[in-house]
């Protein structure tokens, strides 16, 4: 697992990037990792995740992917379909109401491995609504 706390410079996002891109990692973790660094490199990291296949767990927790219109989208794109991701955080990312539950519902129904989903400290609407979010998990 490559932690956020070696990820505070451009130079370290890159070298996890390629890392990514290799499958050479099973759990990528960028929670917390500060904003200019996730707005400069989101497009990159999600290109990495599109490419590889071994990534089990994926936590990106707190980097306010709510603040960027369509982060969370491109975030979705690269993650479904794969068929080795069982984990994912998105816990405290500004998420925000119906748009931001149904782009994830988008990863739950693509996504069948996806064993665990963490979307605490986010205001994806009712309880209702996040009841179906999570009856879409297998």
């Amino acid at each position: 697992s490559i932690h956020s706390t070696l990820l505070s410079s451009t130079s370290a996002v890159y070298t996890m990037i390629n890392e990514v891109m290799s499958n050479k990692v099973t759990a990528l973790d960028l929670h917390n990792m500060p904003s200019p660094l996730v707005d400069s490199v989101l497009l990159d990291v999600c290109h990495a995740l599109a490419l590889n296949w071994s990534v089990q767990r994926v936590n990106l927790q707190g980097l306010a992917l709510g603040k960027t219109q369509g982060a969370l989208a491109a975030v979705v794109q690269a993650l479904c379909h794969k068929p080795s991701i069982h984990t994912l955080s998105l816990d405290n990312n500004h998420l925000h109401g119906h748009t931001a539950a149904r782009t994830i519902g988008v990863l739950l129904v693509h996504t069948r491995s996806l064993k665990e989903l963490s979307v605490a400290g986010n205001d994806l609407g009712d309880r209702a609504t996040l009841d179906a979010l999570m009856s879409a998990l297998p």
